[in-house]
């Protein structure tokens, strides 16, 4: 059994239900005292500690520095691979999308968490910039390419979150063509982000990542990484690099990432490592009959084993 980690994006921050149990992990509780001691008196760090505490990220739209879900999403996410490893449970390779790329490369061994804060630190305001994002689900993948296919004049880059779930990013003035041609295609919108997440909007803040980063200290992966961008390994630093810093502004395909990991890498297992299950689902939408498990209930279920052996 071959078994890759999934490290989703913000899918699971927008109902306290689903990163609230994250909240109490013991990884999670130390790396956040960590962040909060370096990052309290920065503007909105203690505004947003408050509202991930009260489970009130309904908020998330309104954050208005992005660097801080960024830090909590990423606490979050070591905390689970922290629990998953004390059950030993390992990884052949790592993946994920969006912000969840900052937390397999850490998870990966290329940097730490303490640098990560360190890095959050110096730089400016992350704001959330300009235009929206449409996502939009098809009852199928033919149905999701058509789709796709009919936008193309729009110059949009979509990413695909699997099969049937697709993100498509623009301006605030092509928003209402994006979702006429989705929905004139069968596809059914059920949410609006508000930025252009994954598009060209965000090249300035990439280019910006990109000089940061290059000042920034990376070291090779220890565990192979496997990167929804480029479809492709990441196995060096200058590579990791130049994927993190395009993260913001280039699309994504997880669910080619998903195809290419089982069909080429041997991949049989996918562990979401959430919050939330979203990830696990748009495992289950390729299709591939691999095994598509929450380690959360992994972690419990191995417990519950344990502590009846």
């Amino acid at each position: 059994m071959t078994t890759a980690f999934v490290f989703p994006g913000l899918d699971g921050m927008q109902r306290g239900s689903e990163f609230q149990p994250l909240l109490a992990l013991p990884g999670f509780r130390a790396r956040w005292r960590a962040a909060a001691a370096s990052c309290g008196r920065e503007p909105g760090f203690a505004t947003f500690a408050a509202a991930l505490d009260a489970g009130e990220m309904r908020l998330l739209p309104q954050v208005t520095d992005w660097r801080w879900p960024a830090l909590a999403v990423t606490a979050m996410q070591l905390a689970v691979t922290d629990a998953l490893d004390s059950i030993g449970e390992r990884a052949d390779q790592v993946t994920g999308y969006s912000i969840g790329d900052v937390a397999r490369t850490l998870f990966a061994g290329a940097a730490s968490f303490d640098d990560l804060i360190a890095f959050a630190r110096q730089l400016p305001a992350v704001t959330r910039g300009r235009g929206r994002t449409v996502i939009a689900f098809a009852a199928d993948a033919p149905t999701a390419e058509r789709a796709l296919l009919a936008l193309g004049p729009l110059g949009t880059a979509a990413s695909r979150l699997s099969e049937r779930i697709v993100a498509v990013p623009g301006t605030d003035e092509d928003e209402p063509a994006i979702r006429r041609g989705l929905a004139e295609h069968g596809l059914r919108l059920f949410e609006l982000a508000p930025c252009a997440l994954h598009g060209p909007l965000q090249q300035p803040l990439s280019r910006h990542l990109l000089h940061r980063l290059g000042h920034a200290t990376l070291r090779r992966p220890r565990t192979p990484v496997f990167s929804s961008q480029r479809l492709a390994p990441l196995a060096d630093v200058p590579s990791l690099r130049a994927e993190l810093a395009a993260n913001v502004s280039a699309p994504f395909d997880f669910a080619a990432t998903v195809r290419t990991l089982h069909q080429r890498h041997g991949v049989t297992r996918f562990v979401n490592i959430g919050p939330g299950r979203h990830a696990q689902h748009f495992v289950q939408h390729a299709g591939l009959g691999v095994e598509s498990v929450d380690a959360l209930e992994l972690v419990a279920r191995t417990g519950v084993r344990a502590r009846s052996a």
